[in-house]
């Protein structure tokens, strides 16, 4: 294998450990790995984040059945975690998986007859690359993909479809660079106009910087009334495709931008946060999330600050059900999808020369 794929270390990151068996079956010629390609003892035993269970000792360690019983909790969460994304993504689930006792096989998954569950699919492998680039399992580098800004500009097409689909309703691609090309004081002007609420002012606020681009909101959505009148629910979204989402909640974005408004659109919105992985990624062994109890209380804190969670099983979810009713302020980013489609497969092409 070249550097382009770099295995994870067993003990961290349950999430990060279940992707590298997802890139695997994506590179390799027979579409399969196993739960054999994240247990090498010797890779397990060299970097051990979590103590060896009680009673056993470091002169020991040769024994492989002493091996596996200090493994058995890390590969219990990596199966579960694979058998999560099987379970709430169905059929939109790129691979089969197969987990009995103390074994798994995940092989690529035949072709859907639903070409937007196809499309899902897709969008699942670009988030699937998109978390392995900055997790540093896929070295963009050495596989010559481009990572930034690309990355972040793609999402916001994954982001931009979600959106509209989790409220069912349209939604707006805020976030630099717009495909249409607006300045930023154009394009609250627009969203006004989009919204049907708001007075924009007639210029940008006094002492705003002349780069300003989109102030940190990158996804406005809202679902309208059968009258057309205001009063509904608007969501102001901000992506983090990079691990660093935990300084990014948009509200004060959200405030900031009031700025360009003589009459702001609403008093009462949904602050949204964004991500092409699980939120939870490489945070389980720093929050303690251990079993289903301690990640819905992560989910509940993180709620706190960050308002609407939209990671990658319910960007997958929620852009198919938006691709399946597909409004007309979407469709500047459902137009855009065939860019993203084109840097996923250059990923998986590069992933595929190095096993």
């Amino acid at each position: 294998m070249t550097g382009v794929l770099v295995a994870p270390d067993l003990q961290r990151s349950y999430a990060v450990s279940a992707d590298w068996i997802e890139l695997l079956a994506l590179a390799r010629p027979d579409g399969t790995a196993t739960d054999g390609d994240i247990m090498k003892p010797n890779d397990f035993l060299e970097d051990r984040a979590a103590p060896l269970p009680e009673g056993v000792s470091e002169g020991a360690i040769d024994d492989p059945d002493i091996v596996d019983v200090a493994a058995e909790p890390a590969l219990d969460a990596i199966f579960e975690e694979l058998a999560l994304r099987q379970r709430v993504l169905g059929e939109a689930y790129p691979f089969d998986l197969v987990v009995e006792k103390r074994s798994l096989v995940l092989t690529m998954a035949a072709s859907p007859a639903d070409a937007i569950i196809e499309q899902g699919r897709s969008i699942y492998l670009a988030c699937l690359y998109m978390s392995a680039i900055r997790s540093g399992l896929f070295d963009a580098k050495a596989g010559a993909i481009s990572a930034d800004p690309t990355i972040g500009n793609l999402f916001q097409i994954c982001a931009t479809i979600a959106a509209a689909g989790y409220i069912k309703g349209d939604a707006y691609w805020f976030g630099h660079p717009r495909p249409d090309t607006t300045s930023m004081l154009e394009a609250v002007g627009k969203l006004s106009e989009l919204l049907k609420q708001g007075t924009v002012a007639l210029q940008a606020p006094l002492g705003e910087t002349k780069f300003a681009k989109d102030g940190g909101v990158d996804v406005v959505a809202w679902r309208d009334h059968h009258d057309g009148r205001p009063a509904k629910i608007i969501v102001y979204g901000q992506c983090a495709s990079g691990m660093n989402w935990e300084g990014k909640p948009v509200g004060p974005k959200v405030q900031r931008m009031d700025g360009y408004y003589t009459d702001t659109p609403s008093q009462h919105w949904l602050p949204a946060l964004l991500t092409p992985f699980p939120l939870y990624m490489d945070k389980e062994n720093s929050h303690g999330l251990a079993n289903e109890e301690a990640r819905l209380g992560f989910y509940r804190r993180n709620e706190a600050e960050m308002g609407v969670i939209i990671d990658r099983l319910r960007i997958v979810r929620w852009c198919i059900e938006g691709l399946r009713d597909i409004q007309p302020s979407m469709r500047a980013a459902v137009d855009k999808l065939d860019d993203l489609f084109d840097w996923s497969r250059k990923a998986q092409t590069a992933a595929m020369l190095a096993v």
